[in-house]
């Protein structure tokens, strides 16, 4: 079920408060800055698609994403089937 927003006057109040602080902070970013952070931005997500090795492949941090696996697992001990299928897959790497 959608749910409906009525526009009462106090709604549209707090509606035009929000939009003139983000324009006010807009203003108050130097747009030097802006431009180089964008241009970053910009650089990142383009060597992000370049990650990818002659084969598709994309290299992955095994020791990081096993940290973090283990982790996930600390703050679920109670989570049997997820600790089995971790040692499972584990046992088969080897």
């Amino acid at each position: 079920m959608r749910r409906v927003y009525h526009i009462n006057p106090h709604r549209k109040r707090i509606t035009q408060e929000a939009i003139l602080n983000m324009r006010a902070a807009r203003e108050a970013i130097d747009p030097e800055l802006l431009a180089h952070a964008r241009k970053i931005i910009e650089e990142t997500a383009v060597a992000d698609v370049d990650v990818a090795d002659d084969q598709g492949k994309v290299p992955v941090d095994r020791k990081k994403n096993l940290s973090i696996i283990m982790k996930f697992m600390a703050l679920q001990p109670e989570n049997t089937a997820l600790h089995k299928e971790v040692d499972r897959f584990l046992k088969n790497e080897s």
